[in-house]
């Protein structure tokens, strides 16, 4: 199957602005776009209307589209549902569903230790570790809604963080794995929450 050229532009538009390459502020022209990605205006305007309805750019008249300034507010909402789905999904996924998927999840988790990975790869690993860990849960739209969260809190630690060596603690992912074996999903769900929130927070 032949992938869409507009998911093309948004992966491309949304790596950069969650990378910091296009900073808050920054002005999109989505003929230059289309230019250096070697395609059409059309599907780069559709990937920006996505964008904008995710929360990532706003087109202001008479001005043109700007890659948004992530807000603290913003961010608090995001993770108070991030948190929500999270725990849910430990009491959904906890015990035998960890234990099939364990080898899939210390993968992930295991590149968290590599030396060669920056901060900003670590970034990226926790959101590809705790996508895959809700995806468990069995819920196509709820995995939809928690990934956009989590684009929005990677969003504003990169620019939060954005050049720093130091941008965040991660809690160690090994551990939590095995406290979800458990088959209790009180306890599943205190394991999340705890690593949650160790992890960095405003």
């Amino acid at each position: 199957m032949i992938r869409p050229l507009s998911h093309t532009a948004y992966d491309h538009l949304l790596g950069s602005i969650i990378s910091g390459d296009l900073a808050p502020g920054t002005m999109i022209n989505r003929r230059s776009i289309a230019k250096d990605l070697k395609m059409s205006p059309a599907p780069v305007l559709e990937a920006m209307v996505r964008l904008q309805s995710d929360g990532f750019i706003n087109t202001i008249q008479r001005k043109g589209t700007i890659v948004c300034n992530p807000g603290k507010e913003d961010l608090r909402a995001y993770m108070f549902l991030r948190e929500a789905i999270e725990c849910q999904a430990a009491r959904i996924c906890h015990g035998k569903l960890i234990k099939d998927n364990e080898q899939e999840l210390k993968k992930i988790a295991s590149r968290f230790s590599l030396p060669s990975k920056s901060p900003a790869d670590k970034f990226h690993l926790e959101f590809e570790f705790h996508c895959r860990l809700v995806s468990l849960a069995g819920s196509g739209k709820v995995s939809d809604f928690f990934e956009k969260a989590m684009k929005h809190i990677l969003f504003f630690k990169m620019n939060r963080f954005h050049g720093r060596s130091d941008m965040t603690e991660y809690s160690d992912h090994m551990k939590l794995i095995d406290l979800l074996k458990t088959n209790d999903p009180d306890k599943a769900e205190k394991y999340i929450r705890l690593h949650l929130n160790s992890d960095f927070y405003v």
